[in-house]
């Protein structure tokens, strides 16, 4: 009998960051989910911000009014942050030099996603892994 979760059908895994050498109670753990073109959109579409130019196609020709989307640097920025916080759900275990514990907030995310490239890495792997499918009709496609 397959049983789902309709309110939450893409509730993410758990991977360990920490090798096997750790006590598996206190490996860090994060937990990943995977998205797709519809949650880029839906980002995406937050930071449109629609503008308007005014241009002549001659000298003395009457303003066309031309309208148009666009994203702003900051806004594209904001799009990248807000897909680190969609992908990287949650995590334990995880300390700082002090043994304080790091709360998997927004910002540690994104600071984590941002500035350490090992953390980067290792979720971009855990991507890989949860959408084996997508990678291997990207290779087929460029193979081609």
């Amino acid at each position: 009998m397959a049983v789902f979760n309709i309110e939450e059908l893409n509730p993410g895994a758990w991977f360990d960051f920490d090798g096997d050498d750790v006590p598996e109670s206190e490996r860090g753990r994060v937990k990943v989910r995977a998205y797709d073109q519809e949650i880029i959109t839906e980002i995406a579409e937050k930071y449109l911000e629609r503008k308007v130019e005014y241009k002549r196609k001659s000298k003395r020709g009457e303003l066309q009014r031309i309208e148009y989307l666009d994203v702003s640097k900051d806004n594209q920025r904001k799009q990248k942050e807000d897909l680190w916080d969609f992908i990287v759900m949650d995590w334990v275990n995880f300390y700082d030099a002090l043994g304080s514990e790091i709360p998997c907030t927004r910002e540690n995310k994104v600071l984590f996603m941002s500035k350490n490239p090992a953390f980067y890495q290792f979720v971009d792997k855990c991507l890989e892994r949860l959408t084996p499918d997508v990678n291997e009709e990207v290779e087929e496609a460029e193979k081609n």
